[in-house]
């Protein structure tokens, strides 16, 4: 018999930062993103290979092989004509 578990995500997409959590025991703990910390930057680099990074901190200016998204929440839900 398969075991079934379920997981309580909330995910917090700000306009200039990120954060997640879960709940641990009945309480909300915020997810541990890397390195300590509990929020990353919104900002996502895209490259021209599709390869892309989120919540870097070097994410300042747009990189020479792609671009820089800054806003995202802003950009969540439209379609191509609202750009």
């Amino acid at each position: 018999m398969i075991d079934k578990t379920t997981v309580v995500l909330g995910l917090d997409i700000g306009t200039t930062h990120c954060a997640g959590s879960t709940l641990k025991n009945g309480k909300p703990y915020a997810i541990d993103l890397g390195h300590g910390e509990k929020s990353v930057s919104s900002d996502t680099a895209i490259y021209k290979d599709l390869h892309f990074d989120v919540g870097t901190k070097d994410n300042t200016a747009p990189p020479t092989n792609g671009l820089l998204v800054t806003n995202v929440k802003r950009l969540l839900g439209r379609r191509d004509g609202q750009l």
